[in-house]
């Protein structure tokens, strides 16, 4: 097998051999309408989709800088929505979306 210079492993090849034993950020849609839902790594990394229900959208996490943000917006041109922070591998799920984060997530719906 041949191998490969070290310095043609940088950009998308380094991001995928570090997904592989990185954990993700998600955020999971449990509600009945789409919202726009984006996931993001504390080094500044982020994925966001509009999600139907049962959809999710995630990011990697960082190594060294583990947890996150997950937020809902009823959509992309809105500035205020709900977000919640997640720790290491985190996940949360939207339950119920309501503006100016009194959103009902499973993490804060004991």
């Amino acid at each position: 097998m041949p191998r490969i210079p070290a310095i043609l492993l940088t950009g998308a090849v380094l991001t995928l051999l570090a997904g592989l034993a990185a954990a993700d950020i998600c955020v999971v849609s449990g509600s009945d309408a789409p919202y726009l839902f984006p996931a993001e790594a504390r080094d500044g990394q982020r994925a966001s989709a509009t999600l139907a229900p049962g959809a999710q959208v995630c990011v990697g996490e960082a190594p060294g800088h583990p947890g996150g943000l997950v937020a809902a917006f009823d959509g992309a041109d809105q500035l205020e929505g709900c977000s919640r922070l997640v720790g290491p591998a985190g996940s949360d799920t939207l339950l119920i979306y309501a503006d100016f984060d009194r959103c009902a997530w499973v993490s804060n719906s004991g």
